[in-house]
């Protein structure tokens, strides 16, 4: 069912009574005679509330526009102030929601309100009616959040089952703040204060020192812009996490309010989403299979040319580049010659050579500048011709597609196969063996003399 035909609830609500959680945690009481109403939603998701303007006595209610995704324009005097917020609760005996709020001081309108709200104030409350999956079960949890994903991250900790197991990072202002999360699930928590989150945040950086949970897994993170990207792309692009493993998305921008901050984020949501395309259409003139540079530049010149394809890809974009390189890896030539069409380096930096995680960074601003059709996810695992077209079946993520085209381009590259010399078979199993498709850095090697086969590229980057 689309957002557009789904029933949303309105509910002018009134402020029973508030209890502060921690100094800078605010837990507001909200009741009124559409409180039931909400018995039928999820609690941990997204609701909008409305804060109307002094003096007005009642909420006016402005329509949405999900195709636009904002709400349609009213007058100055009656427009209320609206915030995303986390339905945290629901007591049907008592006749009531909660919304957590966190008490940064009067700078904020939300703060602001909550803490000078009292009893029967006016709070209007927009939510989608059904219930929604907030997170898939699995066996092992990774949940990370600062204050403002609190709310998400302590619903999903009272929802998990007593077989489930969570890892928790979470970022506060002080130790003060650590709330006592309940949870029948194995938890373990790692708290970390930050009095300054403008100023940035720790929680990528520890999260990287982390010993992650093993599959079957599924991460959940909730924080500010730049956390959530770094820690996104680590997870994804470096430790390999499909796309049905996380769910990450930023609740603020440092910097900036949420009116100012929401273009941002919803570009940002965009540009993540935007390889999630499928190959929805059976026929494409080309095909490519490989979104490395070779298939990226394939598919630049044949959008340029107006001619429709698809770039079928079976992890993510430049995940060999990750799993497949060591930690200190540069790329074999200088800037500009690594350069795709149309996206030129920096001219300071022509003669420097990029590392691995700088060259998947580009790949993918490439495929999100020129917003190049690429499936994730679509391994190939069979090719036939047929007259005059091919068939291609691919395998995305269990489910068995097939794709037609009139051509197709092989992209995928001739060196992701390790291989090992015969003569490999005859060293004596105490003598540890490495490919350089699974050598990361010196760690891995016990005590003593190494000698490494080859002295090409490879060879030459780890002996160095």
């Amino acid at each position: 069912m689309s957002i557009q035909n789904m029933k949303t609830i309105q509910a002018e609500l009134t402020v029973k009574r508030k209890e502060y959680l921690s100094p800078h945690y605010i837990r507001v009481f909200l009741t009124g005679e559409k409180v039931p109403l909400f018995a039928n939603t999820t609690i941990g998701v997204n609701n909008k509330i409305l804060i109307p303007p002094k003096g007005i006595d009642r909420i006016h209610f402005p329509e949405f526009d999900y195709e636009k995704m904002q709400w349609k324009p009213q007058p100055d005097a009656i427009r209320p102030i609206v915030r995303t917020y986390t339905h945290r609760g629901i007591d049907l005996k008592n006749n009531e929601i909660w919304i957590d709020f966190i008490a940064h001081g009067e700078e904020g309108s939300a703060s602001a309100w909550a803490i000078n709200a009292q009893p029967g104030d006016l709070l209007g409350v927009l939510m989608r009616d059904g219930k929604t999956e907030l997170y898939p079960k699995t066996e092992n949890y990774l949940l990370i959040g600062d204050a403002t994903g609190l709310p998400v991250l302590a619903a999903i900790l009272e929802d998990l089952p007593k077989t489930a197991n969570a890892t928790c990072i979470i970022e506060v202002h002080g130790p003060e703040e650590e709330q006592p999360l309940k949870s029948n699930a194995n938890a373990h928590f790692t708290w970390l204060y930050n009095k300054h989150p403008q100023k940035g945040s720790r929680l990528a950086e520890v999260v990287k020192q982390q010993s992650l949970p093993p599959a079957p897994h599924f991460g959940y993170v909730a924080a500010e812009f730049s956390s959530v990207k770094e820690i996104r792309n680590y997870l994804r692009k470096e430790k390999g996490w499909q796309r049905e493993d996380l769910y990450a998305y930023s609740y603020w921008k440092a910097g900036m309010t949420e009116d100012k901050s929401m273009t941002a984020r919803h570009q940002e949501t965009e540009e993540y989403s935007m390889s999630k395309m499928t190959t929805t259409d059976p026929y494409y003139k080309v095909a490519i299979i490989g979104a490395g540079q070779a298939g990226l530049a394939t598919s630049y010149y044949l959008q340029k040319s107006g001619i429709k394809h698809i770039v079928l890809e079976k992890n993510v974009i430049g995940s060999s580049w990750v799993s497949q390189r060591w930690d200190s890896f540069k790329m074999n030539t200088p800037n500009w010659m690594t350069a795709l069409p149309e996206m030129p380096l920096p001219k300071a930096t022509s003669q420097q050579f990029m590392t691995k995680n700088e060259f998947v960074d580009y790949l993918n601003k490439y495929v999100q500048q020129f917003k190049l059709p690429i499936a994730e996810a679509h391994q190939v695992i069979q090719l036939k011709k047929q007259e005059d077209s091919f068939t291609i079946f691919a395998d995305n993520q269990g489910k068995r597609l097939e794709v037609k085209a009139d051509y197709v381009v092989i992209a995928s590259g001739i060196m992701n196969k390790p291989k090992f010399p015969k003569l490999a078979q005859k060293i004596p199993e105490n003598i540890l063996q490495l490919h350089a498709s699974d050598y990361k850095n010196p760690n891995q090697l016990p005590d003593g003399k190494t000698l490494v086969v080859g002295g090409g590229q490879s060879g030459c980057q780890i002996a160095e």
